[in-house]
């Protein structure tokens, strides 16, 4: 009877197997062995360690050697290869290594040992090691990504605000006084907002490549340029020195970047605000003179007094006003007066909850009460929002460990991101960082962001949002339709939940048009498989309105108030008893 797995057609893996052995016999053995449980052999064997150097210039899938061999000691070419391939499995196979010998093996980078009268194990371990090789290298494909999204724009390739910084710090630990000076240019371009508006994505990612073409022209070998926002960019130039005409050279590059954008045949027209601030100058360190840059960007835009301007003592109280703001929230972190609570999200279908909303509120002996919409808003404005951003989502995956400790575990919390958070900081790294700090499964969050925050800049938001699917985070675009005007937008997007805000949830049954609007939403949201979650449910109409409708969450005061991390654990159990 013929074996139906075991075809002479069948497919055989191709391996390139390096063996480090000073018996040819024994090498042709292990070939043999390997070709009789299914793989195709390549190899080469070597028994010195010039012959080894050699051959570690070629690619090896496996490596096998010896342990004890008259030319060369084993431990040494396991320390030859592993100084030139960290990755390649490495197996000895050796009648004379003793169970000492193979655990200090394995400590020095060897992956396993097979002893020489039992190479039946042989195409078990290398199967094995061959599939955790493959592993190894496709997390560390996936690690050089996230980390180059971390630190550079996907759309321009340029350095984000994170990497920028970096390299000007260390251009001022460099400095060296009398010799040159550091300027930075902070850009914003005018107009882009509403222009890219009515944009297809192959015309806008023109457009800001010819931007950063033409500042690297500015800047050549001279500096750094990089990419902080979708309509913001920023460089440093070490090629200046205090005698030059520093405001005709911005005001030139302002006028360089007004100069039309020719896509196809068409001319687009985008100007540009540009804010300098200097090194030596006033400026104390990276963070001082990136403000300083872009609070003259920003008096020159709000002031419309020309198109480029250094910043000035006379704009003091703009600094000064944010440096208060970011003093006053760093003294609330420090002083624990920033609150999660958390409030319940309920199936439409069961009645029961599905996750919980994590409502950011800040309790201050001075100010009183602040609500998440305005401190969030604060946050942004004052630059604050990455420190508090991390914040709330480490407080929530602690409290996520601790309810698990209490054996209560909510199926999902969702957590609000801000636009500047989602977009400047190197978030998908934060988050998949603490999820293995607290060892919690990416199932347990999910990260509401704007569809403002995804229209501002879809391309970079795109590339963002399919990281956090690949790790198995869920998304909700919160608020949907605020910045949408066309509903099939939808089917575009890479999201799990939509959210449908407050404002059309409150004006169901009162506002001509609303209803239609929030079914279309619903409607077209289950087409793509998209669920959908409803904020600010306050009667029991609207409930069973959002029910009727096929709304998948619904969340509001009528189902219940945000509730401290004591109430969700009580709630939990009751609800589970």
């Amino acid at each position: 009877m013929v074996a139906l797995f075991s075809s002479p057609f069948a497919k055989k893996q191709l391996i390139k197997v390096l063996i480090i052995e000073d018996s040819e016999d024994d090498a042709l053995l292990l070939v043999r062995q390997l070709r009789a449980n299914d793989f195709s052999v390549q190899h080469q064997r070597v028994e010195t360690a010039g012959a080894l150097e050699q051959a570690l210039s070629h690619p090896w899938d496996l490596i096998l050697a010896d342990y004890s061999m008259p030319t060369m000691n084993g431990m040494d070419a396991l320390k030859q290869v592993r100084a030139f391939n960290r990755d390649v499995p490495f197996v000895f196979v050796s009648g004379t290594i003793g169970e000492e010998l193979a655990v200090e093996a394995i400590r020095m980078g060897a992956q396993d040992y097979v002893l020489k009268d039992k190479l039946n194990r042989l195409a078990i371990v290398v199967r094995r090691e061959l599939q955790d090789a493959r592993q190894r290298n496709e997390r560390r494909n996936f690690d050089q990504q996230m980390n180059y999204l971390a630190r550079y724009d996907n759309l321009t390739g340029l350095p984000n605000r994170f990497t920028f910084l970096e390299h000007l710090k260390s251009q001022i630990d460099q400095y060296v006084s009398g010799r040159h000076i550091i300027l930075v240019l902070y850009i914003q371009l005018k107009r882009f907002k509403s222009l890219s508006g009515n944009l297809d994505q192959k015309t806008r990612a023109a457009i800001l490549q010819e931007v950063t073409n033409r500042l690297h022209q500015f800047v050549r070998d001279q500096g750094l340029i990089a990419r902080l926002s979708d309509h913001e960019f920023a460089l440093v130039h070490t090629g200046f020195s205090a005698k030059d005409p520093l405001q005709t050279i911005a005001e030139d590059l302002a006028s360089t970047l007004a100069k039309p954008y020719m896509i196809g045949n068409m001319p687009f027209y985008c100007g540009a605000c540009v804010g300098g601030a200097l090194y030596p100058g006033g400026a104390f360190d990276a963070a001082d003179i990136m403000n300083k840059a872009e609070i003259a960007a920003m008096h020159i835009e709000q002031s419309n007094d020309g198109s480029a301007g250094f910043f000035t003592a006379g704009m003091t109280h703009l600094v000064d006003h944010r440096i208060a703001s970011q003093r006053a929230l760093r003294d609330a972190l420090e002083n624990n007066e920033f609150i999660i609570g958390y409030q319940p999200q309920i199936d439409t279908a069961t009645g029961e909850i599905a996750s919980l909303a994590a409502i950011i509120e800040w309790h201050s002996p001075e100010r009183g009460l602040t609500s998440v919409d305005e401190l969030l808003s604060h946050a942004e404005a004052s630059g604050f929002v990455f420190l508090l951003g991390e914040w709330a989502i480490r407080q929530v995956c602690q409290q996520i460990k601790l309810w698990e400790y209490s054996r209560v575990t909510p199926h999902c919390i969702a957590v609000p991101v801000t636009t500047r958070q989602f977009h400047e900081d190197n978030l998908v790294e934060l988050v998949r960082q603490l999820l293995k700090e607290y060892d919690l499964p990416s199932s347990c969050l999910r990260l509401e962001i704007s569809d403002g925050a995804i229209m501002r800049d879809s391309e970079k938001a795109s590339a963002i949002l399919h990281q956090f699917k690949s790790l198995g985070i869920k998304v909700a675009l919160d608020n949907f339709g605020n910045h949408f005007s066309n509903l099939a937008h939808i089917k575009n997007l890479i999201s799990d939940f939509i959210g449908i805000g407050p404002n059309f949830v409150q004006t169901l049954g009162k506002t001509p048009g609303c209803d239609e609007t929030v079914a279309g939403i619903i409607a077209m949201a289950h087409k793509f498989g998209i669920k959908t979650v409803a904020k600010g449910v306050e009667t029991s109409a609207q409930y069973s309105w959002l029910k009727g409708a096929g709304c998948t969450l619904v969340q509001g005061s009528f189902l219940g108030d945000a509730m401290d991390p004591q109430m969700v654990r009580e709630r939990l159990r009751d609800d589970s008893a």
